[in-house]
């Protein structure tokens, strides 16, 4: 998908193991200009936790709750709008669950990234990550809330033994859950140039496919082509799990306005 000043590309795909996919990715840009250059665009992932038979629901609902209420946000404080689009996605999931019983206890991560003019800003719970690219480096912006993210901030194991750790699945944080949720922003912009890529993926991706193999993909090829080609590599080594990408490569930023 390609604009005058980011390309977005996106795909999901169930994996070799699972049997459904219980990922789900939205990308949202709204028509008119004026309202694109206020609130920008949005893309958010989330993947149901656990298996559980309403993890699909608790995802979709996840990503169409978030877009449907950033996009009634007037622009004034997006990480702000973020949070409460999460907070409504959660008490609907939680909600959902409370009036079906075969939906009690589902949940999702979700990781949402919004790219306005020279900003980009982001909200996050789960294990679903985003990660920045630029001049040749990667680097993960969101914390996994996970069982075993606290061996590893702490030094007790490396990126590589978290990645194949027990604990590394264990998610200790989801939208629907409970009724409340606690939700990671980007209160500061992050500051994008020409060049820059984010990347939203579900740990589909980032269980069986290193950093720098992210990093190579999706600086060598067009977005679309690189979450297509990032997807094919997760089910070529197992793809034991649902696999979604989401990429947002910055073409240009706008001028300062001159006085």
């Amino acid at each position: 998908m390609a604009h005058d000043s980011v390309t977005v590309g996106h795909s999901t795909h169930t994996g070799r193991v699972r049997e459904a996919n219980q990922d789900a990715v939205v990308f949202y840009e709204p028509d008119e200009q004026d309202l694109l250059e206020t609130i920008g665009r949005l893309i958010v992932i989330a993947d149901g936790v656990g298996g559980h038979p309403g993890g699909d629901k608790a995802a979709q609902t996840a990503v169409s709750r978030i877009q449907e209420c950033y996009a009634e946000s007037d622009g004034t404080d997006p990480p702000e709008s973020l949070r409460a689009a999460f907070v409504d996605a959660n008490r609907t999931i939680h909600e959902m669950g409370l009036r079906e019983k075969s939906l009690l206890g589902m949940g999702t991560t979700c990781t949402a990234l919004v790219v306005r003019g020279k900003e980009a800003f982001l909200a996050h719970v789960g294990d679903s990550r985003a990660y920045f690219m630029r001049d040749g480096t990667i680097r993960q912006l969101t914390k996994d809330h996970s069982a075993a993210w606290a061996l590893l901030e702490a030094g007790k194991i490396t990126k590589e033994e978290y990645e194949r750790h027990p604990k590394s699945r264990v998610i200790r944080r989801s939208l629907g859950y409970l009724a409340r949720v606690k939700v990671d922003l980007s209160r500061r912009a992050l500051a994008i140039l020409p060049g820059d890529i984010l990347l939203l993926c579900s740990d589909g991706l980032t269980g069986v496919v290193p950093d720098p193999e992210i990093l190579s993909m999706a600086t060598k090829y067009p977005p679309q082509e690189a979450c297509e080609k990032l997807v094919a590599r997760a089910n070529m080594k197992g793809g034991p799990d649902n696999i979604s990408v989401a990429i947002a490569q910055i073409n240009a930023v706008p001028e300062p306005s001159k006085e």
